[in-house]
């Protein structure tokens, strides 16, 4: 048996060695990451969108501090962080996320303190669900994230956008399901007062259902520049020309 004196030094360094590894994973988030990669525990693509959340949140963190009240805030994957959003209103704040899912976005909404000042808060996300939950799954969050949103503020989701399945096998049927998720998503913000529902693939896609070919990078699913141009016009439209209304039924909805 160890002596007591041997008990306790072995007892102080192993609680020397807990406070070091716990401070190392505040300085270096991803750390704890690239233990599970050497363990085998996660594949390296899983480690890389983890650590561009972190840094990424933490980057919002900072500029949400600085946000005005009245602005427009665009929440979403790499749909919106790929996008230009002032092209689309002014006074505006992009919180788009690469790889980001419908569960990333709820669980990073209590860092967004500009959301209760906000004018109108536009949401596209679930792409990336789409490879991780069910649709039910999917607009479970959704339905979490209108209800952690504030309730006088109008909600706009845009529909998760289509693919070009001729440009990866593993696309295949895939259109059928973001329509059926599409569905799903206009019926349930027909149940909240401030939701609304926007259409944005009705303008990308070609005779063929498919993402055009000229609106995409090649790989089928993110937009190019001229995808973007399409995306970035009727959002723009729709926000010049439909918030007034989209506030108007929301007092008709709630009355």
């Amino acid at each position: 048996m160890l002596a007591p004196k041997m008990k306790i030094k072995i007892g102080t360094v192993y609680v020397i060695l807990l406070h070091f590894f716990i401070a190392l994973i505040l300085v270096k988030p991803g750390l704890i990451n690239r233990v599970y990669l050497k363990l085998g525990l996660q594949k390296p693509n899983e480690i890389d969108t983890a650590d561009h959340y972190t840094r990424t949140l933490t980057y919002h963190s900072i500029i949400d501090q600085s946000v005005p009240s009245g602005a427009v805030i665009f929440l979403g994957d790499s749909h919106f962080e790929r996008l230009c959003v002032s092209a689309i209103i002014d006074k505006s704040v992009n919180y788009g996320i690469g790889g980001d899912t419908t569960d990333g976005v709820l669980k990073r909404l209590p860092v967004y303190k500009s959301l209760n000042r906000a004018n109108a808060v536009i949401i596209s996300v679930g792409h990336n669900d789409l490879w991780q939950r069910s649709n039910e799954e999917i607009i479970r969050n959704y339905k979490l994230i209108i209800e952690a949103l504030p309730y006088n503020i109008p909600i706009l989701f845009s529909s998760v956008l289509p693919v070009d399945e001729r440009a990866d096998v593993k696309f295949t049927g895939m259109n059928i399901r973001i329509s059926s998720l599409n569905s799903s998503l206009q019926k349930l913000c027909n149940d909240f007062s401030n939701c609304y529902f926007i259409d944005s693939g009705q303008n990308l896609i070609d005779e063929t259902g498919n993402l055009a070919a000229g609106y995409h990078n090649g790989k089928g699913a993110h937009l190019n520049a001229n995808g973007n141009s399409i995306w970035i016009s009727y959002l723009k439209d729709i926000l010049h020309n439909d918030i007034d209304v989209f506030y108007n039924k929301q007092s008709h909805k709630g009355s």
